[in-house]
């Protein structure tokens, strides 16, 4: 088997001759996004498991933010730029997108503002210069016979996105002639599947096909010995008081003490807010390793955040997800990925809409019914069931994937 070491650059090669190359087309991280992170884990675990003759490269498009990113030299991967090394990406020898929205017209549109201020001419140039890397439009055909997609996104495509036709040109070329296409959610698989006939178009979430084993490549991180108590995280979806009343009275139905995950960091008014409903909400943010070894102690999760809960889960600890009802899907940040997650795997027992937490009388109510599933043991392993039988399936075509390199 092909052992790892890291060379100069900072890259992990094979120690053996030099191998092909995959390029590995990974999203930004904004933040310290642990979510992301796990994302990321995945593809630096998972991929030289399934390629072991190539040197697995991971791409992300500009530099890590040295002020709000975790730190590259903290990371138990590294990235390449893109842009800085277009030679070297257009030279690979495979290409496989891993999770995100980068095939979504609105996520240049509406997430990272790259269309901001411009007018259609100028939006057109800038989509030709980002097609060129998302959807390969300067390779030949043939050449897309050698990419895959895996994990990612179209949920947040319209109607109006979908029409565009230089979009649609460039979409339709691409996804007809990649050779594996897998979306993270049945939705997205659902608008590809034509295009795709009998091909499958549904895969799961990248941090889904992380093993125990690979966060032990995370500096800094612990599993705990036993679980309990519920560990409380909230970021994307307003009206924290809600949910804070719901995480307390949830606590009291199991007699489980609730205690803050510091999944990102939070603001001052929402830790004052914590402090009113008797929860200690941490405002700074540890090491990814710290708080991934914090999560694998608790015995349950309560959440509004989707990488949480997916990682919660993929661990064995069974999550509850908070979300809003109303809204659309137009951004990366909407409630309905997780509502569309809970919905794929059978677990609605383990979701509420915020909206429905909107007295004490409410609250109570969905705290008894949501310590009942959590009880359920055959619940609980009916979901994981789901989710591991789908993380099995997902892996196995990603493999074939791997294996069909003609």
């Amino acid at each position: 088997m092909t052992t790892q070491k890291r060379t100069a650059d900072g890259l992990r090669t094979p120690s053996g001759p030099p191998g092909r190359e995959l390029a590995v087309i990974c999203a930004r991280p904004p933040e310290q996004n642990t979510g992301m992170l796990t994302v990321d884990l995945a593809a630096a675990s998972v991929l030289p498991r399934l390629f072991p003759d190539h040197d697995v490269r991971l791409y992300i498009t500009g530099e890590l933010d040295p002020t709000h990113s975790y730190a590259a030299a903290n990371l138990p991967f590294q990235y390449l730029n893109v842009f800085e090394n277009e030679t070297r990406f257009f030279a690979s020898d495979r290409f496989l997108f891993w999770g995100d929205f980068f095939h979504s017209r609105s996520y240049y549109r509406n997430d990272i503002g790259a269309w901001d201020g411009m007018d259609a001419e100028a939006q057109a140039e800038a989509f030709a210069a980002q097609s060129r890397i998302f959807f390969l439009s300067d390779l030949p055909e043939a050449q897309l016979a050698k990419a895959g997609v895996f994990g990612t996104t179209l949920i947040t495509n319209s109607t109006r996105d979908m029409i565009d036709a230089q979009y649609k040109t460039a979409f339709d070329r691409f996804f007809s002639n990649v050779q594996l296409a897998l979306f993270r959610d049945a939705i997205s698989a659902s608008r590809l599947q034509p295009l795709r006939q009998n091909q499958p178009t549904l895969g799961c979430d990248c941090a889904f096909l992380l093993e125990d084993a690979d966060l032990d490549k995370i500096d800094g991180f612990t599993r705990a010995a036993t679980r309990e108590g519920i560990g409380l995280f909230l970021r994307r979806t307003p009206k924290y008081d809600r949910s804070l009343r719901f995480a307390r009275a949830l606590g009291r139905e199991l007699g489980e003490s609730v205690k803050w995950l510091p999944w990102f960091w939070s603001r001052r008014r929402l830790a004052l807010q914590g402090q009113f409903r008797g929860i200690d909400v941490e405002t700074a943010q540890p090491s990814a390793g710290e708080i991934l070894s914090q999560m694998s102690g608790f015995r349950f999760i309560v959440t509004d955040t989707y990488h949480l809960c997916i990682n919660a889960w993929r661990m064995g600890i069974p999550a509850v997800c908070i979300g809003s009802a109303l809204g659309h899907q137009s951004n990366s940040l909407s409630d309905k990925k997780k509502e569309i997650l809970y919905t794929m795997y059978r677990a609605q027992e383990f979701y509420l809409f915020s909206e429905a937490l909107s007295d004490g009388s409410k609250i109570n109510a969905a705290a008894k019914a949501a310590a009942g599933a959590l009880r359920n043991e055959e619940l609980v392993a009916h979901v994981r069931a789901n989710m591991e039988d789908h993380r099995l399936a997902s892996h196995a075509q990603l493999a074939t994937f791997a294996a069909n390199d003609n």
